[in-house]
């Protein structure tokens, strides 16, 4: 039996061992504004998500990804509501600049124990109004030039807490 699911807006699949993408995350689906693959065993992430136009919300968080594709910062026609990729395997993100922002509102990188700095794309999400980088092993964090507040005027919640920080950079 075939399933129409063109009008489908959310999707969970948390929880399900999964170590691929499922198919039916592969057949376009232009309405799909949130997807929640948390506390799977997803080690990458195929290009799939180009056929996700409409995506605003996605939750990764707990899964065994050592990295993200740069395609990450396009989803949702290059607008992100929420992005979670806490408790990965995650050492950075990929690069981007100041030609190619990206645009994403609530960031968490929590809990990714191999982050020690602060990945340098950061810099570049301009509409970055809550980031949580709880947990990660960040050694410092700049506050001026490139972080804050020059880049990210938008920022209202940062949360720093159980880092290896001795002392902000100035």
């Amino acid at each position: 039996m075939a399933y129409d699911l063109l009008n489908l807006s959310n999707l969970g699949l948390t929880s399900e061992d999964l170590q691929e993408l499922m198919p039916i995350i592969k057949k376009k689906l232009p309405n799909l504004g949130g997807l929640d693959l948390s506390n799977n065993r997803l080690e990458e992430l195929p290009n799939v998500f180009g056929q996700l136009p409409n995506l605003r919300q996605l939750n990764l968080s707990d899964n065994r990804l050592e990295e993200v594709p740069e395609w990450i910062y396009y989803l949702g026609k290059g607008w992100l509501d929420e992005l979670n990729l806490s408790n990965c395997r995650l050492e950075g993100l990929p690069v981007t600049n100041y030609e190619r922002p990206w645009y994403v509102r609530k960031l968490d990188l929590g809990y990714n124990e191999q982050l020690i700095e602060l990945p340098e794309s950061i810099y570049y999400a301009f509409s970055l109004e809550e980031l949580n980088l709880e947990g990660c092993e960040l050694e410092e964090l700049p506050i001026t030039g490139h972080f804050i507040p020059n880049r990210m005027p938008l920022l209202k919640w940062l949360n720093l807490n159980n880092n290896q920080l001795d002392c902000l950079d100035e």
